[in-house]
Formats: C-alpha cells, sequence, structure tokens
C-alpha cells in the first residue's frame, strides 16, 4: 500500500512539474518573443536569411579575399555578389561609388557590417 502511495505521489509530482514547465515557457515566448526550441540560433539565422533579398557590391581583383575581409563567410550563399571590377554597370545602375555596398531589401548600406548589424537591416535574429 505503501508503495502504491508513493508511486501516485511520483506521479502528481511529474504531471506538476510538466506543467510548469509548459507555463515557464509560454512566459518566456510571451515575454522576449523568442521561442524556446530544439533548433539552433544559427540555423533560426539562416532560414530567416534565405528569404531576404541581399545583394553585396564588392571593387576587387581577388573576389575571394575581399569576401573574408567581410566577416560574413558564413552566409555568402544567401547574397547576391556583384564584384564592380569585373562588371561596373550594375554598380552605376544602383548608384553605388563606395565599397562595400549592401542593398538589404531594398535599403542601401555602405561599408563593413556584422553579424548584429545584419540581423538588424533583415529583422532576422543574429547569434
Amino acid at each position: 500500500m505503501e508503495s502504491k502511495r508513493r508511486i501516485f505521489i511520483s506521479l502528481i509530482i511529474l504531471v506538476i512539474l510538466v506543467i510548469a514547465f509548459y507555463f515557464i515557457t509560454f512566459g518566456v515566448t510571451q515575454l522576449t518573443g523568442h521561442a524556446i526550441t530544439g533548433q539552433s540560433p544559427k540555423n533560426d539565422f539562416e532560414e530567416c536569411l534565405k528569404k531576404q533579398d541581399i545583394k553585396l557590391f564588392i571593387k576587387a581583383a581577388n573576389t575571394d579575399l575581399e569576401l573574408q575581409k567581410t566577416g560574413l563567410m558564413d552566409y555568402m550563399q544567401y547574397f547576391k555578389i556583384q564584384n564592380c571590377i569585373n562588371n561596373n554597370e550594375p554598380c552605376v545602375d544602383n548608384d553605388i561609388f563606395q565599397f562595400p555596398t549592401w542593398i538589404i531589401n531594398n535599403k542601401k548600406v555602405t561599408g563593413d557590417i556584422t553579424n548584429y548589424e545584419l540581423g538588424m537591416y533583415t529583422n532576422c535574429n543574429s547569434l
């Protein structure tokens, strides 16, 4: 009889803990806007970047070296990259005369940007 009572009490405690966890995660989501999931923030950031219109205009003899300087090599597959040294017409058409220049969702940003700034300009939560 005593063991059945312990099992019953253990099950009640387990149910209470599960319910408490649910309300805590719900509260965190409501207060911060960030859901508690098993997916990493980097994956969320990359998924968001895929949906953005990001163009990077550079002017360099060595495209790869110039791209490394941006510090955003992990995300280059989500950018449309135009090297104006090879073809200047798209740069002139977009009134771009300083490099690097980004056009992120139709907003022009001149100069280097960080992960954080990329997140701000795209409304994607960066790391």
